[in-house]
């Protein structure tokens, strides 16, 4: 009895992280000097694109998030007030969300203006190795990738400044 008891609470221990991860992306996460992979999208919008001619020519920071996560919506507020300081700083967002939810209306009460998609299969997320939210990559203006910034924090001055190392490029 006590062996399956103790079998149980690791089997816990090692499942709970796992099925926390499952579905989101995967495999290794696009390292810096990589070249970052091309897809197509339908915004929220319904406009189309692809990642090598959303603000072609230029660098842009790719972010990818989840509505319901809190250190999400503190990046999106933190780029936004970003973004209204350096306007040349071009910002592209992907929801890696399971489930629907009114994103419009999520970004017009946040007063995010940049660009969003739902990458309900995250497929955008396995191409780019994203199993953590918020992750973002910072691709210079030929799409590779310059900086991975992991989780939340207040990097605006590293931000601002790796930005614009790249755009003097």
């Amino acid at each position: 009895m006590r062996k399956r008891f103790i079998s149980l609470i690791l089997f816990t221990l090692l499942a709970i992280p796992a099925f926390a991860l499952a579905g989101m992306g995967g495999g290794t996460l696009l390292a810096v000097g990589e070249k970052a992979p091309d897809f197509t999208f339908k915004d929220l919008n319904g406009a189309e694109g692809s990642l090598y001619t959303e603000a072609e020519g230029q660098p842009l920071l790719l972010l990818f998030v989840q509505r319901t996560c809190r250190s999400c919506q503190r990046e999106m507020d933190f780029l936004s007030e970003l973004k209204a300081k350096n306007p040349a700083l071009n910002v592209f967002g992907v929801f890696v969300d399971a489930v629907a939810r009114d994103f419009p209306q999520f970004l017009a009460e946040k007063n995010v203006t940049f660009r969003f998609m739902w990458d309900a299969e995250y497929e955008i997320a396995d191409l780019f190795g994203v199993s953590f939210t918020p992750t973002s990559f910072l691709l210079d203006s030929e799409r590779k990738v310059s900086q991975v910034y992991r989780g939340w924090s207040k990097k605006g001055e590293k931000l601002a400044s790796d930005f614009e190392e790249i755009s003097s490029k």
